[in-house]
């Protein structure tokens, strides 16, 4: 019988990869690929890993800052992946977090306000968001930015009764809340009536 090593010209597969670029040490030790931070965002962000534990790392901070790093790089991407993961894989708390922090950035606040009626569709998307910004999570006082207000201020106007006696919520926050913190102004007496109501 002929020995197969003897042919084997090849360098093992492990010894070519070590010479990578892209090549680093996962947290167990293994071999693993770096990948760019819209390419790890994407794919966290679409497998709505947020509020998830791993065992090795807390994958809420860095969820938090992979999109303040994107945000500063390409904003305009950062609110397009969250209209995407909010309207194409119906997601809601991973849009309504990236929309949140990107609120935050002043590079993404004018992309952010002409893609937020995508992102922040319902009104308890935009409970979720007031919240997030108000939770000090964010490095923020206890006052929403400006571009926050205007959209919850516009997003407001859009309220119909239905969904507004829906998320009244009693004392917890609700939307009398966002009125009292954003003063949308009412468009008719109809939505005058129904702002004074709440």
């Amino acid at each position: 019988m002929i020995p197969v090593a003897k042919f084997a010209t090849k360098e093992p597969l492990v010894c070519r990869l070590d010479r990578r670029p892209d090549v680093t040490l996962n947290h167990e030790g293994g071999l693993a690929f770096v990948h760019d931070a819209k390419h790890t965002l994407a794919s966290t962000a679409a497998c709505c890993l947020v509020n998830e534990r791993a065992f090795y790392e807390d994958s809420t901070s860095k969820i938090d800052e992979l999109v303040r790093l994107v945000g500063k790089q390409d904003p305009e991407w950062l609110i397009k992946l969250a209209i995407y993961t909010r309207n194409e894989l119906h997601l809601r708390s991973m849009p309504t977090r990236i929309a949140a922090i990107a609120a935050t950035i002043p590079e993404c606040r004018k992309y952010l306000a002409r893609g937020a009626s995508r992102i922040l569709t319902r009104p308890d998307d935009l409970l979720e968001f007031a919240a997030m910004l108000k939770d000090n999570r964010y490095g923020l006082s206890e006052r929403l930015p400006s571009v926050a207000k205007k959209i919850i201020a516009e997003r407001l106007n859009e309220l119909d009764e239905i969904r507004a006696i829906k998320y009244r919520r009693g004392t917890s926050f609700g939307i009398k809340h966002l009125i009292k913190m954003c003063h949308p102004v009412p468009f008719d007496r109809r939505q005058s009536l129904l702002f004074s109501y709440l």
